[in-house]
């Protein structure tokens, strides 16, 4: 099983990582062999020193998805959940589940990469109120769109130069400034920025050379804070 879990204060990366949680979890899993997705939630009881769950569900995660290959999630500025889901039929699909009714809907259009590529990994975050998407292709290109207001995705390295091929990619916004960061298939780990006017840092930096060799990187994740 891969997990994502996310509260309606704050979103934890992708693949089984966790956070504490003040009031309430939701997990979205998906079982890597029938790529099938379950949204899964609890609270957490005020008076529990133990963080014993006191509400459980299970909620299927809408039939018409199909088999899932990566996913992520985000809280937006309504505090619902939004789930972003590559599908291993090469689109992207969006879910939002409402906060107060539970609802689980699938949100038009289903996304699709340009020139006919496949989506195997996805990341999302919430921007300035938008929900922004980055992905990579089976050929290993990364690219970016804005969920409802620009569907068209836009190819990163043809604004940053051309870095590699990539194997990973997660993304954060920190004061409405994109962070992008990915692993490539010869192990780097590289970071780029999108600025709030909607123009893009000039390369990828190579962590690794601020940090020192730290080994070669097969996947990657971030997540930012508000203060």
């Amino acid at each position: 099983w891969n997990i994502i879990t996310t509260t309606n204060q704050s979103v934890l990366a992708k693949n089984a990582k966790r956070m504490l949680a003040t009031e309430h979890y939701t997990f979205l899993m998906f079982d890597d062999n029938t790529g099938k997705g379950v949204v899964e939630e609890f609270g957490i009881s005020g008076s529990s020193k133990s963080g014993s769950p006191s509400v459980n569900t299970q909620l299927p995660l809408l039939a018409q998805l199909p088999s899932l290959c990566d996913f992520d999630a985000c809280v937006d500025q309504f505090d619902d959940y939004l789930f972003t889901a590559a599908g291993r039929d090469g689109n992207i699909y969006v879910v939002r589940r409402k906060v107060k009714n539970r609802e689980i809907t699938l949100l038009q259009p289903v996304l699709s990469l340009p020139n006919g590529e496949k989506c195997i990994r996805v990341s999302c975050c919430i921007s300035v109120d938008d929900l922004h998407i980055t992905a990579v292709s089976q050929q290993g290109n990364v690219y970016h769109g804005i969920f409802g207001r620009q569907n068209n995705f836009g190819n990163i390295q043809a604004a940053t130069g051309h870095a590699g091929s990539f194997t990973d990619i997660s993304c954060a916004d920190i004061d409405g400034v994109l962070h992008v960061v990915g692993t490539t298939t010869d192990g780097r780990i590289l970071h780029t920025f999108r600025r709030k006017d909607g123009s893009w840092q000039k390369f990828f930096g190579d962590i690794e050379t601020k940090t020192g060799e730290a080994g070669h990187f097969v996947s990657v994740s971030i997540s930012a804070r508000e203060e």
